[in-house]
C-alpha cells in the first residue's frame, strides 16, 4: 500500500478518493463513487473489479401529474372501500410523481421494483383509468367442437321443447345432450 500525492491510499492497482489527473492516469478509467466533486476512483484496466464502478442504469421516466390526476390519485390512495391493489397502484404513481425512483418506491411500499415500474409505465400509457383495471390475459382458444356444441344447445333450446316441462333447465338440457 502506498500513498498518492493527494493522500489517498492505493491498494491493488486502484485508489480510493483520488483526485483525477489525466497525466497520472496512464490510460486508467475513471469510475464514479459518488464522492465529493472532483473525486474519482481510478481503475488500472483490470476487468470488472466491482468496487465503485458505475453501471449504466435505466432512469425511470418522470411522471407529470396534472392537478386533476393528482386529486383522483389521492382520493384512490385514501379511500377505504376500494381494492387494496388499486390503492397500491395509486400510491406508486403518487410517489413517482414526487420524483422517487422505482427502487425507492418499492422499498417504501414494501413491494418489488418491477411492480413500481409496471404501474408507472401503465399510468404514462393510459392515465388514471389504466390503474383501475387489470390487463386482459389471453384465454384458451375455443375449439370448433365447443362452437358446434353451443350452436346445438341454442338450436335445441329454441326448437325442441322438453317432454313434460314448459322450458329447459340447465341440468335437463345437459342430460338430454349427454353433456357432463
Amino acid at each position: 500500500m502506498d500513498r498518492s500525492p493527494s493522500g489517498a491510499c492505493r491498494v491493488g492497482g486502484w485508489s480510493r478518493r483520488e483526485r483525477f489527473d489525466p497525466q497520472a492516469a496512464d490510460g486508467a478509467e475513471v469510475l464514479d463513487v459518488g464522492g465529493d466533486e472532483g473525486e474519482a476512483v481510478l481503475d488500472s484496466g483490470g476487468a470488472d473489479q466491482g468496487v465503485g464502478q458505475a453501471h449504466p442504469l435505466e432512469v425511470a421516466k418522470p411522471v407529470p401529474l396534472s392537478a386533476e390526476d393528482d386529486r383522483r390519485l389521492r382520493i384512490l390512495s385514501k379511500r377505504k372501500r376500494i381494492e387494496a391493489r388499486v390503492r397500491m397502484r395509486a400510491r406508486i404513481v403518487l410517489l413517482a410523481g414526487d420524483g422517487l425512483s422505482d427502487k425507492d418506491i418499492a422499498s417504501k411500499l414494501d413491494t418489488d421494483r418491477r411492480v413500481a415500474a409496471r404501474w408507472r409505465a401503465r399510468f404514462l400509457a393510459a392515465g388514471v383509468d389504466g390503474l383501475l383495471q387489470d390487463a386482459t390475459r389471453p384465454e384458451r382458444p375455443r375449439t370448433a367442437r365447443k362452437v358446434a356444441n353451443v350452436a346445438n344447445v341454442v338450436r335445441i333450446t329454441l326448437e325442441q321443447p322438453p317432454k313434460a316441462a314448459t322450458h329447459w333447465s340447465t341440468r335437463s338440457l345437459a342430460a338430454h345432450l349427454g353433456m357432463p
